[in-house]
C-alpha cells in the first residue's frame, strides 16, 4: 500500500511538472506571436508614413494655387503645408493646412485646416484672429483635435 501510494505522488508530481512545462511553452508562444504582430504593425505605420510624406509635393503646389493678393485692399493670402502624418485613428494620410492672412503686410489671421490627403476632406478648422484676445486658446483647440488623429 505505501508503494501503491508513492505511485501515485510520483505521478502526480510528473503530472503537475508536465501542465507547469506546458503552460510556460504557451505563455512564451503566446508573448512571441504578440511581439511578431506589434513588430508587423510598427513596420506597416511605417510605410503609411512614407506613403503620406509622397503626397507633400502635390499638397504644397495645390496650396500654392490658393494663394490671392487684391491691390484694392492690400490683403492678401498664403498657405502653407504645416504637417502631413498618417493618422491611424483615420486610417488615411492627413495633413494640417496653415493660411496666413497679411492686411499691409501685417498677420492680421490665421487659418488652420485638418485635411484627408486622400479625398479633400475637411476634418476640421480653426480660423484665428491675431487681434483676438483668445487668441491662444483658439490655437490650443485645434492641436487638441489634431492630436486626437495622431
Amino acid at each position: 500500500m505505501t508503494i501503491e501510494k508513492y505511485k501515485n505522488v510520483a505521478i502526480g508530481t510528473l503530472a503537475l511538472l508536465l501542465l507547469t512545462s506546458l503552460y510556460f511553452n504557451f505563455e512564451n508562444r503566446t508573448t512571441s506571436a504578440t511581439e511578431k504582430v506589434a513588430t508587423v504593425s510598427q513596420d506597416e505605420l511605417f510605410q503609411k508614413k512614407q506613403e503620406c510624406q509622397g503626397y507633400q509635393t502635390s499638397i504644397e503646389a495645390k496650396l500654392k494655387t490658393l494663394d490671392f493678393y487684391n491691390p484694392d485692399t492690400n490683403y492678401q493670402t498664403t498657405h502653407f503645408l504645416k504637417e502631413i502624418f498618417f493618422s491611424p485613428k483615420a486610417n488615411t494620410c492627413l495633413y494640417i493646412e496653415q493660411e496666413w492672412g497679411l492686411q499691409n503686410n501685417k498677420l492680421v489671421d490665421e487659418i488652420y485646416t485638418l485635411n484627408d490627403a486622400l479625398t479633400g476632406e475637411i476634418l476640421t478648422s480653426s480660423i484665428q484672429d491675431k487681434t483676438n484676445s483668445n487668441y491662444l486658446q483658439q490655437k490650443q483647440g485645434f492641436e487638441d483635435f489634431v492630436s486626437e488623429y495622431k
